[in-house]
């Protein structure tokens, strides 16, 4: 971090923990190099920020990482993970009121008035805020203390348990509310397809290839854990057998992909497709006949309606034209019979 400091650093970043492997940083060390420097220091605590404070009234050890330290100037963190709220909230706390005006948004040369915001979002939900603070005040400190317990253990059981099979190894420390781990016995991405079947939550990481295990609260439950390590253990089996060995699956044939790709360019344009396409409507000229089409047909009408596409797409919007009609000539029929 030292020899990535330069005259247009800005900002560092440190997470407690990081969203990958569950990981700490040392953000003490972080914290004495961003105050020599003269640096602001971010402590993105949107994972632990429910955890972590809790963590040392269970009497477990925990390094400091929030405004104790000097060099930290300011900290997220998330409502709706582990503060247990609904929707989508999160807190950005500052160490000084400075800091809070750089946040802040003005425009006096706005037509309609003074124009004065916050927060970039603009207009805020007060009733999810408001939701929070009595759902925070519900759970109090020991319900959140018995919370983090919980976590904790049932993470570092995990972690142990995970040690104990063959060919699989931790990826990262698993300090905190995440496990990350890989296995030298099977494609770890058709592992996780696998995972995902029998409905638990395994979620595939790149760098390192390998899968990650959030604790939620519903994986503290009583037997949670054993029946998940019963589906892992057999789920490794049944991929060791299955021939041909090295056929992959979805995500394994993706994620090899991915790491095959030299110009990670590529790879963010693909991105961008795909978000682009939750925002696509239909052409203006077919809109009205294929809002309601299939999902093959909402496709489709998003490539354009030229050469065989065009073809294809006429066809659906004249098979959907003729389902409409019959069943209004169907319900003519009901209501002429009950006349």
């Amino acid at each position: 971090m030292k020899r990535a400091i330069g005259p247009r650093t800005c900002m560092i970043i440190a997470s407690a923990p990081n969203h990958i492997t569950g990981t700490v940083d040392p953000i003490e060390k972080l914290a004495k190099l961003a105050q020599r420097y003269h640096i602001p220091l971010h402590v993105d605590c949107t994972l632990g920020g429910f955890v972590l404070p809790f963590m040392e009234y269970a009497d477990y050890s925990v390094p400091a990482f929030d405004f104790r330290l000097p060099g930290v100037t300011s900290i997220s963190a998330d409502l709706h993970r582990y503060g247990q709220c609904p929707g989508r909230l999160s807190v950005l706390m500052y160490r000084e009121p400075a800091f809070l005006r750089h946040q802040f948004f003005t425009n006096s040369e706005w037509p309609g008035g003074c124009y004065a915001t916050p927060t970039m979002s603009g207009g805020r939900d007060g009733g999810a805020v408001a939701t929070a603070w009595a759902m925070m005040l519900r759970k109090g400190r020991d319900g959140y203390i018995n919370a983090a317990q919980r976590i904790i253990e049932a993470t570092r059981q995990l972690a142990y348990r995970l040690q104990g099979l063959d060919g699989v190894s931790l990826r990262g420390s698993a300090d905190l509310c995440v496990v990350a781990f890989t296995t030298s016995e099977v494609n770890v991405y058709n592992l996780v397809d696998v995972m995902v079947q029998k409905g638990w939550h395994v979620d595939p990481l790149l760098s390192p290839a390998a899968a990650r295990v959030p604790i939620s609260l519903s994986m503290c439950e009583e037997g949670v854990l054993d029946h998940f390590l019963e589906d892992l253990e057999m789920a490794i089996c049944n991929l060791k057998s299955m021939e041909p060995a090295e056929k992959l699956g979805t995500t394994a044939s993706f994620y090899q992909m991915l790491q095959k790709v030299n110009d990670k360019t590529l790879v963010d344009e693909l991105s961008l497709i795909r978000l682009a396409a939750h925002y696509s409507i239909p052409p203006p000229a077919e809109r009205r006949s294929l809002r309601t089409l299939s999902v093959e047909g909402r496709k489709l009408s998003m490539l354009g309606a030229t050469g065989d596409m065009g073809k294809k797409l006429e066809e659906l919007r004249r098979g959907f034209q003729k389902e409409k009609e019959a069943k209004q000539e169907a319900l003519k029929n009901e209501n002429s019979e009950e006349k």
